[in-house]
């Protein structure tokens, strides 16, 4: 049986591996941000905003690069289907909802302090 990566394949590219390399990299990286959210989450701790927003711009920019390499990889345009539309319009509306508030919320900010350290001269009651 022919692998993807295997220079006498059939369906063989050299940028296979690393199409494959990167996805299983991208896979990676949001399974330990969101375990790392969870726990930033759940201790109100300072950083959970500023990582939020990072994988949200992480996955943003992830979409057309992948496309893009699938694309350059396979030499067709590779068409979305139903569900990848839905799936992008459900992430392009989100971070057009949670970005915004994240960055402007007082509510975020003050229920986000663990963890720093407050100026001097301030008192945290």
């Amino acid at each position: 049986m022919w692998g993807l990566t295997d220079p006498a394949g059939p369906a063989y590219h050299p940028l296979w591996y690393a199409a494959l390399l990167i996805e299983a990299a991208y896979t990676c990286i949001m399974i330990l941000a969101a375990v790392a959210l969870i726990i930033l989450f759940f201790m109100r701790h300072w950083l959970f905003p500023a990582l939020y927003l990072a994988v949200f711009g992480l996955a943003l920019a992830y979409v057309p690069i992948e496309y893009l390499m699938m694309s350059t990889v396979t030499g067709d345009p590779v068409p979305y289907l139903e569900g990848d539309i839905k799936g992008i319009a459900t992430l392009v509306l989100s971070a057009l909802i949670w970005i915004p508030y994240i960055l402007v919320s007082r509510r975020v900010k003050n229920t986000f302090i663990e963890g720093r350290r407050a100026p001097i001269g301030a008192t945290r009651t």
